[in-house]
């Protein structure tokens, strides 16, 4: 369930920076153009929204592999589905 959640998080994290990058370099073929000229307060927030995103993303991986290390050295390494106090 955690690891469903790191996915959720990094794949808004990389859609969201992938649209900064089209606000920011603009597009020419769709008649967009580049936001960050008028809007540099804007670009500030987003991008630091992005970086802080990312951050999140790393910081729920790690506490993800602390609560699965945790979780599976409770069961012995020999048998199957069991645990390591049980004979």
């Amino acid at each position: 369930m955690e690891e469903t959640a790191v996915y959720v998080v990094f794949a808004g994290a990389s859609a969201a920076a992938q649209h900064s990058l089209l606000v920011v370099t603009g597009s020419r073929e769709l008649q967009w153009m580049k936001w960050c000229y008028k809007f540099t307060r804007f670009c500030f927030q987003i991008g630091s929204a992005i970086i802080l995103n990312y951050i999140a993303a790393v910081l729920m991986i790690i506490l993800s592999f602390i609560s699965a290390f945790n979780l599976f050295r409770l069961y012995s390494p020999k048998r199957y589905f069991q645990f390591k106090s049980s004979s």
